[in-house]
Formats: structure tokens, sequence, C-alpha cells
């Protein structure tokens, strides 16, 4: 996904790429996703280019530079879950102003804790509608290993309004070619293979709600304090937040989650943390 949406689009040679138009391109990149996520994007770019002179494309790898530890780390430290209340005044919002395909991404990311990524790739194929299970299979998993699953009857009734959303548009194609003579192709939209969702971006839909819920703050020069909020991975940190205040056990979240290890699944914890590190002062005397 990296080298298909950040890579190529930038660069259609190896040797197009140096150290100086990485520096640029990462400084770009952070304007729309994390320095953690950048750090991903130049890992991968590496590879390619030690691919390349392993082919002979280029002689020698240019220096591709991480982000500083310190701006990711800072930055992770930065960013913040909505509560409850937030959460639904949000997506109340989406619904009230008939921003309805936003909302059905936002429940299945906030309801079964997926990245904007997995959503993007779910299709009807990977659904159990008997068991209510997903199987994300390895080749779309993030940790490229396959993983089923169950489905939060929130996520569930989205996805089956956006199923229901895709067969109406493309019925009503399908009858516009027939009215002009044209000639009628099967619409993927009945394809268990073909994506449900597809490419989304909803940032100005979830700022824009944001802004007139008071979610933000903005100073008088019209600037924002995003407060450390993220347009759609907030979804996945608030639900993995309220498990734990909810106090889920550490395992369920991780499967939940679809975390390998307890740290990964305990980043959540602060909470949780902070109260722990108070029932250990009491017993100070």
């Amino acid at each position: 996904m990296d080298l298909r949406l950040h890579i190529l689009p930038r660069w259609n040679a190896a040797e197009a790429v140096t150290s100086l138009a990485w520096e640029e391109a990462r400084e770009e990149l952070h304007e729309a996703m994390s320095w953690s996520s950048v750090k991903r994007v130049g890992k991968h770019l590496r590879l390619l280019l030690r691919h390349a002179m392993a082919k002979g494309a280029i002689r020698s790898v240019p220096e591709i530079k991480s982000p500083p530890r310190e701006l990711i780390a800072a930055e992770a430290k930065e960013l913040e879950p909505f509560t409850r209340k937030e959460r639904d005044r949000l997506l109340a919002d989406m619904r009230r102003r008939g921003n309805l395909r936003a909302l059905r991404c936002y429940e299945v990311m906030f309801f079964n804790l997926f990245r904007k990524s997995t959503v993007e790739r779910i299709v009807p194929g990977w659904i159990d509608w008997t068991k209510r299970t997903i199987r994300v299979p390895a080749s779309k998993a993030k940790n490229s290993k396959a993983r089923t699953y169950g489905l939060h009857p929130r996520a569930e009734k989205a996805i089956k309004a956006q199923m229901k959303e895709n067969e109406v548009g493309a019925a009503a194609s399908r009858a516009e070619k027939v009215a002009v003579g044209g000639t009628h192709h099967p619409s993927p939209a009945g394809n268990p293979a073909s994506p449900i969702f597809g490419k989304f971006d909803h940032s100005n839909v979830f700022w824009s709600a944001c802004k007139r819920l008071g979610l933000v703050r903005v100073n008088a020069k019209g600037e924002v304090d995003r407060r450390g909020l993220t347009a759609h991975h907030v979804a996945r940190r608030t639900a993995a937040t309220l498990l734990v205040d909810a106090g889920v056990s550490t395992k369920d979240r991780m499967a939940a989650g679809g975390w390998e290890s307890i740290e990964a699944a305990e980043r959540y914890d602060l909470g949780e943390q902070v109260e722990r590190s108070r029932r250990a002062l009491r017993k100070l005397r």
C-alpha cells in the first residue's frame, strides 16, 4: 500500500530518489499522517531501493533517514481518544447532516476497532453473517497474519447499510445504461471480492464536525488546536480506551484489537496505570 499510495506517485524511477528528495517528502507526508507512519513509508522505500541496487538499476542506496525518535514518541503521547459522550455526539452529527457514508465508516472503526485501511478493504466474502464474524486475510492485515474478529452489532448494521446503498447505486446505473441503449457490464457491487467501502478520506467531515461541536478549540486567528485528535485513528484509540475503562481484560482487548503483544494493548491503559500508581502509593507509610 505504501508503494502504491506514497512512493510510486512521487518517484517513477529509483534513481530519482535522493536523500534530499526524501527529506522534503518526509515533511509533506507528515501533513497527512503520523511520524510513525512516515517512518514505515521510509522503511519500505529503503527496501525498494535495496532491491533496485541488487538488480543493477542504481549503484548505491541513498540515505533514507527515519523521523527522530523524539518526534515519534512526543506525537504518540499527544494523541487523545474521545470520551463515550464525545464519540456519540460526533456520530449523531454525521447522521443529522446526512453524512451517511462517513457515519458508517466511523461506526465500523469505533465499534470493531478497525484501522481505516482495514475498513477500506472489507469485502462481502470476509463476512460470515451466520456466525457474525469477519475474517481479515493475511494479505490484507497490517501484521500479515490472518485473524477472525467478532462483528459488533453497530458495525454489522453499518456494513449492511453500505452494501444496500451500493446495490441501489448499481441498479440505477444499470437502468441508465439500458435506457440509453448501452452495454450492461456486471456491477462490482454484488461481487464478493469487491470492497464494500473502498478508499475514503473523511477528514473534512470529521474536523468540520469537531469544530461545530466544540470538540476542538479554535483561536482568534482561526487556528485549530486539535488536542491530539486524529481524523481516523481516533476511532480505534477511543474504542481501545473505552474497553480499558470498562474493565475488559488485556487478553480480551488484544483479541478485539488484533494486538499481538501485551505492550501494544497496554498503550491505552493510561487511566489504569494512574490508578495502579495511586494504589501503590497508598501503601507507603
